[in-house]
């Protein structure tokens, strides 16, 4: 008899924890879910060169070509977008370098001459003036020097600056519509299998 009652105390926490939670309480289990969005390829026309861009938007976000073209699966696309960016990058960078040359070397072009040492006691009057237009004769030479470097510096810069703008419009953009192509492909393998029926949304659900 003592035995049956230790065996029931036993027994009635057990079959408390078992019985299911009351209707309508919160769940301590929740589901996870992420919402996988489409791509959606925005066509806007450019009248100044009568062309069609094409811009890739997914979740209401824009995203660079690079992003869109290894999203879909081009990642030969995305890798060459990356080169002539990075090629433009540098091409960038070396012409604010030569520029800052340039602006250097021409500034320095503009040095006035030291005559304060022509201005003495001992020194007459012409030998004053030969004194100063000695100087003045030599700072023009050395600031003459200074004309051609900053030349070179600032066409160089120019030449880098058009480099970047050519290898930024240079990069590979495929048509609008092999854009449209590559989105309905992605949506179609990567969405719409998720696709909650009835029309709720997409979405990726799952429940541990």
């Amino acid at each position: 008899m003592r035995t049956a009652l230790i065996v029931a105390a036993l027994a009635i926490p057990s079959l408390a924890l078992a019985q299911p939670a009351p209707e309508g309480a919160p769940s301590t289990v929740e589901p996870i879910a992420q919402r996988v969005p489409t791509i959606q390829i925005l066509d806007t026309f450019n009248p100044k060169v009568n062309r069609v861009r094409w811009y890739a938007v997914s979740a209401d976000e824009g995203m660079s070509d690079q992003d869109f073209y290894r999203l879909v699966g081009r990642n030969d696309l995305a890798d060459d977008v990356h080169a002539h960016h990075v090629r433009a990058g540098v091409a960038i960078a070396g012409s604010a370098v030569a520029m800052g040359f340039a602006m250097y070397e021409l500034v320095a072009s503009f040095h006035q001459p030291d005559v304060g040492g022509c201005f003495t006691l001992a020194n007459s009057v012409p030998d004053t003036q030969a004194c100063v237009q000695s100087q003045q004769m030599k700072t023009d030479t050395e600031n003459q020097q200074h004309h051609t470097p900053a030349l070179i510096g600032g066409a160089a810069s120019l030449g880098l600056a058009a480099y970047a703008v050519y290898e930024l419009a240079s990069a590979p953009r495929v048509s609008s519509a092999e854009a449209h192509a590559l989105a309905e492909q992605y949506n179609a393998t990567h969405v719409a299998p998720y696709v909650a029926p009835g029309g709720g949304g997409v979405s990726v659900g799952g429940s541990f």
